[in-house]
């Protein structure tokens, strides 16, 4: 059980640093580029995605194989891809609807969409829990 707890913990860790930076670029685009929420959503899920994966693979899951990369690796991009079309589907609705400010529907719709990446990459890399 601890097992599971840490690689959960650790999966939030490498997301948190791949969704700061995410962060920051919807930020900056919304603010001083003055791109639709939707477009800078998507830039920054894209991103989002290419920093966390190694990471993801290697520390998170400990999933040290090299011959499956090509594959898991569509597969996480895949995911997030989904991922990313899902928070942009809540994000859209949020904006819309919400009385919060942008940036707090930005935080839920990402809490969300982690929840549902993290049980994707559990398939994605077979499973593997690290104990360390």
């Amino acid at each position: 059980m601890f097992a599971y707890v840490w690689q959960l913990f650790k999966f939030f860790i490498v997301g948190s640093i791949g969704g700061f930076v995410a962060l920051a670029m919807f930020y900056w685009m919304v603010q001083y580029g003055h791109y639709s929420s939707l477009v800078s959503n998507l830039s920054a899920g894209i991103t989002c995605q290419i920093i966390n994966f190694f990471p993801q693979k290697y520390w998170t899951f400990g999933n040290l194989e090299r011959s499956e990369i090509k594959r898991q690796m569509i597969e996480f991009v895949t995911a997030g891809t989904i991922g990313v079309i899902l928070n942009l589907f809540i994000l859209n609705i949020a904006s819309k609807y919400s009385p919060f400010y942008f940036m707090i529907n930005k935080i839920t719709t990402d809490f969300i969409c982690t929840i549902a990446m993290y049980l994707f990459s559990r398939f994605i890399f077979k499973k593997t829990v690290t104990h360390g």
